[in-house]
């Protein structure tokens, strides 16, 4: 029997622990990464058509998409997004329905015509009115129109498949939609006038209710015998087919369109503001995703849940049923794992690390001093600890997490996806972009002489003051602009002095220049210098000059003028040098300040005329609001630390090699 050292046999189990630990941390790392994949399924696929979609519907099995087209044409799309068959009207589609075996399709010529699921036309009725919604029995029997001529003249019709009208009822209202129910051959409207109306078959009324504004969309499951309507307030009611109400739930969003997932038991609410609202068949709502805005219309397939939307510009953009069933709960082991991940990938450095016993016993004996030092002292830490648990939160945690979003396609609430330096490749490949530097640097010498050489002359002057009186209201007349915000000085400045009534050109008129007048930040030419120019005089941080010119000894002063130092002279050779602290703070707070300054070309010219007055902040702005691009803005806010870093270190660095000399 071979005895081997315990040395070996440890080493070989602490390589044991740490291989299991590797291993649990890529298995974590991978599960992760599945459960990012599943949830950009949420993101939506776009699809590509030619013209612009009126209406949508599926077949009842779910493997055909309808597209009313505006270009008087239906599509039927397979799963995979390919034309199948294409059916011609004499109008642009207004609505369709499926029910069966049965596609009903209404056009803007005034025709209802009934297509089974292969395109053949089996009927085509000539209706009276503007057939602007349309339904039908499950047998292609029956076939329910709401019609419009004008507010007043609106028929609520059912034809047979002969085309022969069975009856017409005049609602008073324009008919918004109308559903058909074959269980009990009843037909339903909702008219503009906020009625919900049960019809029998032979046209009489059988129930009728009311909502609380106009309708805004609606939806009906046949197989769940369940309608849901929403109004222009915002709210969203569920009926049975005898028009009981079953729930009503009040949106906390302007509501666009409404649909029933019957495969999964959901109810679909899309909000003006691209919220995707999940509730289920009580209406409680389950989830919320961010989606993009401006959706007018959706529609579900029944047997797979698939949602297909369609934007105001005519973008249609299709949601696996399936991801936004199962988003919810994959957006909590999502946040589960990443904190997993985390702890795995502690306990695989500490396993790793333990692989090394003299490295590992170092490690662990300065744990423990560290350990000790904060028992020691712990009624401080204790003290400081809420502290420092805001600045983890409040301050740290944003900027670290805008770090990693620079390498990530980002879509908040919706997913994050790792892409490497592809953002900063964007950023660098932006025009605009590198437009906004060259006038950044312009603004950033310019803002630097600004904050430091009028404000020096300024505090200088009011030293030379020998009265005391004079100097205290010369102080108190320039802080004075101080108290006015921020904001509204830059008004003041866009409209009342820059602008084409303002100060400077009605001087102009006045003294006979009035050919020169121009409107200052509306040309190119003058806009960037126009913005410079705000803030004349510049007088900015004089009171920290000011404060550190009268802690000079007058003993110094007194030396100079013995010495027939000139007032010029003593700026150079004893104030400036004296408070070079104070230059020096000035200087970074103005370099940070004017790299990161937002606020005046976004409230003045928002970077134009043209692009004559861009800055990075404002593109790293317009990335993140206006074009979604987060991890694009988040790569030019890591290019703004850098700069702002550098800078930052390079005058430390200097400051200190003169403290040595």
């Amino acid at each position: 029997m071979i005895n081997y050292p315990k040395s070996s046999r440890g080493m070989g189990l602490r390589a044991v622990i740490f291989i299991i630990s590797l291993i649990l941390v890529i298995a974590s790392i991978f599960y992760t990464t599945k459960l990012q994949d599943y949830a950009r399924l949420v993101q939506g696929t776009t699809l590509t058509t030619d013209g612009s979609v009126n209406a949508v519907s599926f077949s009842q099995d779910g493997s055909l998409t309808y597209l009313g087209m505006r270009d008087n044409k239906v599509i039927a799309l397979d799963q995979n997004g390919k034309t199948i068959w294409e059916f011609h009207t004499d109008g642009p589609i207004l609505d369709m329905k499926t029910n069966g075996d049965y596609l009903y399709v209404s056009d803007d010529s005034r025709y209802v015509h009934v297509l089974d699921h292969n395109g053949n036309q089996l009927s085509s009725t000539k209706v009276g009115y503007r057939p602007t919604t349309v339904a039908g029995s499950g047998d292609g029997s029956r076939i329910l129109t709401g019609t419009t001529m004008s507010a007043m003249k609106n028929r609520f019709q059912l034809y047979d498949s002969n085309g022969e009208q069975i009856y017409s009822l005049d609602p008073l209202n324009i008919i918004s939609d109308v559903y058909y129910l074959d269980d009990s051959q009843h037909g339903i409207f909702i008219s503009r006038n906020a009625s919900v109306v049960l019809i029998d078959d032979e046209g009489q009324e059988a129930k009728a209710t009311k909502i609380d504004y106009y309708p805004v969309d609606s939806d009906y499951s046949k197989s769940d015998d369940l309608l849901i309507i929403s109004d222009e307030g915002n709210h969203v009611f569920a009926f049975d087919t005898g028009l009981n109400t079953l729930w009503r739930a009040k949106i906390d969003q302007k509501v666009n369109a409404v649909g029933i997932d019957p495969s999964h038991n959901q109810i679909y609410v899309i909000t003006h503001d691209g919220i995707f609202i999940i509730m289920d068949y009580e209406g409680e709502e389950i989830t919320r995703i961010n989606v993009t805005k401006e959706i007018r219309l959706l529609a579900v397939n029944p047997v797979n849940g698939t949602v297909m939307t369609i934007k105001g510009d005519n973008n249609l953009i299709v949601y696996d049923g399936s991801a936004l069933t199962g988003f919810a709960r994959n957006q909590i082991l999502l946040s589960i794992f990443e904190v997993v991940n985390i702890i795995l990938i502690i306990i695989a450095a500490i396993a790793f690390i333990n692989m090394f016993p003299t490295i590992s016993r170092k490690l662990f004996g300065a744990v423990i001093n560290v350990l000790k030092l904060l028992y020691r002292h712990k009624l401080s830490y204790v003290l400081i600890l809420p502290t420092i648990v805001l600045l983890l939160i409040f301050n740290y945690y944003p900027a670290i997490s805008g770090l990693f979003i620079a390498f990530t396609d980002y879509k908040p609430g919706i997913y994050m996806r790792w892409v490497g330096t592809k953002n900063f490749r964007t950023m660098v490949e932006n025009p605009y972009f590198w437009t906004g530097v060259g006038n950044m640097l312009l603004f950033l010498i310019t803002d630097i002489i600004k904050a430091l050489i009028p404000p020096i002359f300024f505090a200088e002057l009011i030293i030379a003051m020998r009265s005391k009186a004079s100097q205290y209201w010369t102080r108190v007349a320039l802080y004075l602009p101080g108290i006015l915000p921020g904001v509204a000085g830059m008004l003041v400045w866009k409209d009342g002095i820059l602008g084409h009534n303002g100060l400077i050109n009605s001087f102009l008129r006045v003294v006979g220049l009035g050919h020169l007048a121009t409107p200052w930040l509306g040309t190119e030419q003058t806009a960037i210098w126009a913005l410079i120019f705000i803030g004349f005089p510049f007088i900015g941080s004089y009171i920290i000059f000011y404060g550190a010119l009268i802690g000079v000894p007058d003993s110094l002063f007194d030396a100079a003028k013995i010495d027939g130092c000139s007032w010029w002279r003593r700026i150079i050779s004893i104030d400036i040098p004296l408070i070079s602290p104070q230059i020096k703070y000035v200087f970074v707070v103005s370099f940070i300040s004017s790299v990161q300054n937002f606020s005046l070309v976004y409230l003045t010219t928002m970077g134009g005329p043209g692009h004559a007055t861009y800055t990075p902040i404002l593109e790293l702005y317009y990335n993140m609001t206006k074009f979604q691009q987060y991890g694009v803005a988040a790569a030019m806010g890591v290019f703004l630390f850098i700069v702002i870093f550098g800078a930052t270190i390079m005058n430390l660095r200097i400051q200190t090699a003169q403290d040595k000399m």
